[in-house]
């Protein structure tokens, strides 16, 4: 979004902040659910996955502002968890590298988790557990948008919509 305002972008697709902008026409582009990795053979491998039962861990996840963490500070605050939340990242691959570390359980996007480069590690949808999060594209309103960049925006959001059917 600061790269929109500074004029070094013409579209920003991202989860975070972009309601909050009145500058910006923000377009849903897709839903997306947070899920839990960790190593093969944790506790939360098996069982039901819970927030109460997530609390139990050290957490690795998110900077806040990025990539849906505001939905997970919501689910806490309602559950009226908090949780040992030891390293935020901008970065999923970062996030299960230091899950792999054994430095606690990630919290990442569950389409960030890939079965064939992932395989040492478990994932567990947190779908209804941790409210959906949507990616929207974002541009400014007062820019002039080229026509190759309207022509994206139309065929990103035309995949999307094929996704989720």
């Amino acid at each position: 979004i600061e790269q929109l305002h500074k004029h070094k972008a013409d579209i920003a697709i991202c989860t975070e902040k972009v309601q909050e902008d009145p500058d910006l026409v923000s377009k849903h582009c897709y839903e997306w659910h947070h899920a839990a990795v960790m190593p093969k053979g944790h506790p939360l491998c098996e069982g039901e996955i819970t927030l109460q039962r997530l609390a139990g861990f050290p957490i690795l996840t998110y900077s806040f502002g990025f990539t849906g963490r505001s939905n997970i500070e919501d689910a806490l605050q309602k559950a009226g968890l908090e949780l040992d939340i030891i390293l935020s990242a901008a970065d999923s691959d970062v996030i299960k590298t230091y899950v792999r570390s054994g430095l606690g359980v990630g919290l990442i996007s569950g389409m960030a988790y890939d079965p064939g480069v992932d395989s040492d590690l478990v994932m567990r949808s947190l779908e209804g557990i941790i409210p959906s999060s949507y990616a929207k594209i974002a541009y400014l309103k007062s820019n002039y948008l080229p026509a190759f960049v309207q022509h994206f925006i139309s065929e990103l959001l035309t995949a999307a919509k094929a996704i989720k059917t």
